[in-house]
């Protein structure tokens, strides 16, 4: 099997991980290893990326589960990730507004995050966070984009820098499947029109994403 095939595969299965403990939290490692078909040693790998490579918020406790900070008596349902680009217009639009305090401005959207369940939380930040013209990667833009693809199953234009590289593609077409967080970099893992399989994108060098008519 191509090494890109695997990793993406990998990282699908991983991620179907990170969902079931976020939907059934409390499990124990055998549990979690017979319902995904694996070994509790294949399990525990995935688990370590989960905790050490993804920065998840993973915990063992009565089971694995992902810590949650957030008071337990809220009333407010948990935001998801359909919310998430209605979120970036409206702090974008806010942002520009003169009449709103900026300290105040900042406190609020520090906040917004912890709305969010904790599997989402490093998303919506990197969505939500101040950006400054001199950082490197893609624009929270990018990411509210690439967060609204996946909620309307829309196909999406990655559009990277031009390259000399043979074979490499500078405007990839992608069915998104799923937007992640490995060690330091951000990875959308979908199927590849060109490439005609699942794909595993790192979006560092991304300039802009459009959408695919």
């Amino acid at each position: 099997m191509d090494r890109k095939r695997l990793v993406a595969d990998r990282f699908k299965r991983i991620w179907s991980v990170v969902e079931f403990i976020s939907e059934t939290p409390g499990l124990t490692r055998k549990e979690l290893a017979d319902h995904f078909a694996l070994s509790e040693r294949q399990l525990q790998a995935d688990l370590n990326v989960i905790r050490d490579e993804m920065a998840l918020p993973l915990t063992r406790i009565h089971g694995y589960r992902f810590a949650d900070t957030r008071q337990s008596d809220r009333t407010v349902k948990d935001l998801t990730l359909r919310d998430l680009h209605t979120l970036f217009l409206v702090v974008a639009r806010a942002s520009e507004d003169p009449s709103i305090p900026k300290d105040a401005f900042a406190d609020f959207v520090a906040k917004l995050p912890n709305a969010f369940p904790p599997s989402l939380q490093p998303l919506v930040r990197k969505t939500l966070c101040p950006y400054s013209a001199d950082e490197f990667g893609p624009t929270p833009e990018v990411y509210a984009h690439l967060a609204e693809a996946l909620i309307r199953h829309r196909p999406v234009k990655l559009n990277y820098p031009p390259r000399n590289t043979i074979g490499y593609l500078t405007e990839p077409i992608v069915d998104p499947e799923i937007l992640l967080r490995h060690k330091s970099s951000w990875y959308l893992i979908g199927r590849c029109h060109q490439r005609k399989r699942d794909v595993m994108f790192c979006l560092d060098g991304v300039d802009s994403v459009s959408f695919d008519l």
